[in-house]
């Protein structure tokens, strides 16, 4: 796995457990914390920019009754000072554990 501004490379958008999460993810003192015994998380990770970057989830959708697509919307916006990775993390509960795809709308 490559690393880019402190988060590697997602090779997968589902994450099940805290260890896959902790080594994608540099955790933060006052982060957000996970039960991954009840939920799963779906990690959208875009290169790094210098550009504004808002990632917006859009719909959570089965795609069949084993699939899900996430898709997301991605606005940039002006030029920073430095570059960084733009990230969306959601948590979604176990009970919709399936197959996972994520599209950008555009």
């Amino acid at each position: 796995m490559s690393e880019k501004k402190g988060v590697k490379e997602i090779l997968t958008p589902m994450i099940t457990t805290t260890k896959t999460f902790e080594n994608y993810f540099k955790a933060e003192k006052n982060a957000t914390k996970i039960d991954f015994s009840q939920d799963f998380v779906i990690a959208v990770a875009l290169p790094s920019t210098d550009l504004s970057t808002i990632v917006a989830p859009y719909e959570l959708a089965y795609k069949d009754t084993d699939r899900l697509l996430f898709t997301y919307t991605v606005e940039r916006g002006t030029e920073k000072v430095a570059s960084y990775r733009p990230l969306l993390l959601i948590a979604v509960p176990y009970s919709f554990k399936a197959y996972v795809e994520v599209k950008e709308i555009k």
